[in-house]
């Protein structure tokens, strides 16, 4: 009997979702590569504009009264839980930054302290002001995973770079979004990526072809 196509999942999933990569017919593998830890020291939001690139940075500030932009819907809905309300949903942090920094003289951008220079590049070309407050720290947790894998599904740079410590990998890479997609490109010749930036499109994108 012909094995079934393997797929790699470098965060947990949710039941639902693992159930339906089961009954897709392939085996799957799920390993967290990043633990996030917060940071212990939180400075104070000092401009209007807030950005916010990641669910993680969701919960660690107090965001009302200001204008709120993020990356993505799960990051969203998360700030959205806090009875905040968001202004604008972006695909991708350059696409964000390109946005407020041609709205506002000055902005605060709160994320990890592992991140991409897409937000500053994008401030300090445009010559706008820009406050950086690192409320989380990515902890990589690299594992090796012995075996073929037809598939890796990435969710963070973060994740990729954990990954690739102790595995090669030759088959599909399936990303979040273009950001998570250029840091896989360090490593394999092309990726691909979801239709939007939700977990779900992810695992979707990697069932859309059996190999």
């Amino acid at each position: 009997m012909k094995n079934k196509p393997r797929i790699l999942s470098t965060k947990i999933l949710s039941q639902a979702l693992s159930d339906k990569i089961h009954d897709s017919g392939f085996d799957l593998v799920q390993i967290d590569f990043i633990d996030i830890v917060k940071m212990k020291a939180q400075k104070k939001i000092d401009n209007q504009a807030v950005m916010i690139s990641s669910k993680n940075a969701a919960n660690f500030l107090d965001l009302n009264g200001r204008d709120i932009f993020c990356v993505g819907q799960k990051t969203k809905f998360a700030i959205e839980a806090n009875d905040v309300q968001v202004s604008k949903v972006f695909s991708d942090s350059q696409e964000m930054a390109l946005y407020v920094a041609s709205k506002y003289k000055t902005a605060t951008f709160i994320c990890g302290m592992r991140r991409m220079n897409r937000v500053q590049e994008v401030f300090q070309e445009m010559e706008v002001e820009l406050q950086i407050i690192e409320a989380y720290d990515t902890l990589l947790t690299p594992s090796a995973v012995p075996g073929y894998l037809s598939k890796v599904l990435f969710f963070s740079p973060s994740g990729v770079e954990s990954f690739f410590l102790d595995n090669s990998f030759d088959g599909t890479a399936i990303c979040i979004g273009n950001t998570t997609r250029s840091e896989v490109l360090k490593y394999i010749k092309d990726a691909d990526v979801s239709n939007s930036t939700t977990i779900e499109s992810v695992v979707e994108k990697a069932l859309e072809t059996r190999i």
